[in-house]
């Protein structure tokens, strides 16, 4: 049993704690030599004694000293993203400019809270970049993206190329059952006939279920479970919910525009009886080489959907006598000791391994195995797969509401010594809570370590060096699932995504040399027709957009930047482009293959 440091701390030097949310672990900051950053959402800071609300971003450099804490776009105003420390970071490049002079990775924050636009509520997606001329975070421009009422709850937003043109889609659901799709500019504002026809911009819309469902606790995870769609390999987004009767939903990655919803083809839109706060994890389980989905309920019961039968199927993993058998944690798709599994923690204390058959893994028994010594205590995070013993293969880590982290032998009870491989105590005090996924990483390149965050502080567990010539590589053999929802995308999907099928655009419109928002970018045939969105209905088009960013001050990362998505791919374009007054305006033609072809747009004087 070892008693890791309290680590991480506020401007002022008090420790800051956390609640769900799940440490991140990228590169967030240049110039740095690679070191990594440390990024969560703070539940509470100690002053005096005592506990307050914070919730804010924090993010600290690999030393731990403090970087950054969020703010509005006036660049000093504290700003919260969700004062109950239960929404989950996620980092990716999504202005597709991983080294051209700014941070490799951009931020995605899910916000608790709902701002008025136009006197209607909107829930808040927010994302921010690293400006490396102010040398500080700012907000991305064009974001915080907005939904349509309702806030985030505990929950993380997945990043990927769900419509396959090339470029990064930000992919969540509120907690009102809407599931959006936004592209890399967020609150784009579509063009109709020049008049912004919304004030809420995405791709696609979702309803899970019905109006009025909550959403809360599932993350959505995106792989291709439809292997007979044409093109093969569009991403899914896969959600539960609480819709009662048929809580689990998919929906296509190159979907348009709202509903009605589109399911991929032969998908049921449900699956359990019960409803589910845990997040769905994809990947191979029955071995056929094609992603299956597993997922939990509260009813004790894991889901699993394979794609050699095209069908659900449950199996009860906590007794129906346990005082709470519910399974609030996300499964986690593994493969130890040459088998194919599911994982997941419950709160009855118990961790599970099965395969799809139903059987356990080798060492496991079918009741699984509770890492505590002592009873009551459950285990609310997801597991985490990775090297922690340096043995050179991957243990099960679980966090536990007793305070503790564990790390279970994959042969569990067929070990010698027993299942139980290391105890770290993350708890200052007897009532102290580890209720966030552990991150195992490397900060600096030579040294393994696991950031955990506890309801007492921010810990780092110090595992061991790196040999020489060796790296620490995220989602390897050795570290295959090393934080939640296995990589810092929050993808959930532990197989690679397909190459781009379509095309889009991105690109920046300037205007004498300065990034120029709220310009107008309309596209063409080359004989002057409408451009199908592909793979929907040759009635559907693309409209015009706008570039993005705030008028008022030059405070944001990326102002003037566009982005027209799911074009046909191989073809010319004529794009025309102005200001917004139209006194300014230019006409190009850009041709494209397939993924993202980058055009910058100069307005001529």
């Amino acid at each position: 049993m070892e008693h890791p440091t309290r680590w991480l701390r506020d401007a002022s030097g008090n420790f800051v704690n956390v609640h769900c949310s799940c440490p991140l672990v990228a590169d967030l900051i240049p110039g740095d030599n690679g070191a990594k950053e440390i990024a969560v959402i703070v539940y509470q800071r100690l002053s005096g004694g005592s506990w307050y609300s914070d919730g804010k971003i924090y993010i600290w450099r690999a030393d731990g000293t403090l970087a950054w804490t969020s703010k509005k776009l006036d660049g000093t105003t504290d700003l919260q993203i969700d004062t109950n420390g239960d929404n989950t970071l996620s980092a990716a490049d999504i202005d597709n400019k991983a080294g051209a002079g700014n941070a490799h990775l951009e931020l995605i924050a899910p916000s608790l809270f709902t701002v008025s636009v136009g006197g209607k509520n909107r829930g808040q997606m927010f994302a921010f970049g690293y400006d490396s001329n102010s040398q500080t975070f700012r907000s991305l421009a064009g974001w915080p993206a907005l939904t349509y009422g309702y806030e985030f709850k505990q929950i993380s937003a997945a990043i990927g190329d769900a419509n396959l043109d090339g470029t990064l889609k930000t992919v969540a659901a509120d907690y009102c059952c809407y599931t959006y799709s936004w592209n890399p500019t967020g609150n784009w504002n579509p063009l109709v006939n020049w008049t912004p026809s919304v004030d809420v911009s995405y791709l696609w819309e979702q309803v899970t279920g019905s109006t009025g469902t909550s959403v809360i606790g599932s993350s959505v995870a995106l792989g291709d479970v439809d292997s007979t769609t044409n093109p093969s390999g569009i991403p899914d987004a896969v959600v539960g919910s609480h819709y009662s009767g048929t809580p689990v939903f998919a929906f296509c990655g190159n979907h348009w525009g709202t509903t009605p919803n589109e399911y991929p083809t032969g998908w049921s839109n449900g699956s359990t009886t019960n409803v589910t706060e845990s997040s769905p994890a994809i990947g191979f389980i029955d071995g056929d080489q094609k992603n299956d989905v597993a997922i939990c309920d509260d009813d004790g019961k894991l889901y699993l959907w394979l794609s050699s039968t095209s069908a659900w199927s449950s199996h009860q993993l906590a007794s129906t006598s346990d005082s709470d058998k519910k399974i609030k944690s996300s499964p986690v798709i593994a493969e130890l000791g040459g088998q194919k599994c599911v994982v997941v923690g419950c709160n009855n204390g118990r961790v599970y391994a099965v395969k799809s058959d139903w059987t356990p893994i080798t060492g496991w028994p079918s009741d699984g195995i509770c890492p505590s010594w002592r009873s009551g205590f459950k285990i609310i995070a997801s597991p985490v797969i990775a090297d922690v013993m340096n043995t050179g293969s991957p243990q099960i880590v679980v966090a536990c509401t007793d305070g503790n982290v564990y790390a279970l032998w994959p042969d569990g009870n067929n070990h010698a010594g027993g299942p139980v491989a290391k105890v770290w105590v993350c708890a200052q005090s007897a009532g102290v809570e580890v209720d966030s996924t552990p991150t195992v990483c490397s900060l600096d390149g030579t040294q393994v370590c696991m950031i955990v965050g506890s309801t007492d502080g921010i810990y780092k567990v110090d595992l061991y060096s790196l040999q020489q010539g060796e790296s620490f590589v995220p989602n390897s053999a050795r570290w295959p699932w090393p934080t939640f929802h296995r990589d810092n995308a929050r993808t959930g999907c532990n197989t690679a995504p397909a190459n781009p099928v379509c095309a889009s655009i991105m690109g920046t419109v300037t205007l004498n040399g300065a990034a120029l928002p709220l310009a107008k970018i309309s596209i063409k045939t080359l004989g002057g027709q409408n451009v199908p969105v592909q793979g929907q209905s040759s009635a559907t088009r693309i409209d015009p957009v706008r570039s993005v960013g705030d008028l008022t001050a030059n405070n944001e990362v990326d102002e003037g930047a566009y982005c027209i998505n799911q074009l046909p791919p191989n073809a010319t374009y004529r794009i025309t482009a102005s200001d917004a007054n139209g006194q300014h305006q230019t006409t190009l033609d850009a041709a494209v293959t397939t993924g993202c072809t980058h055009v910058d747009i100069s307005l001529p004087q």
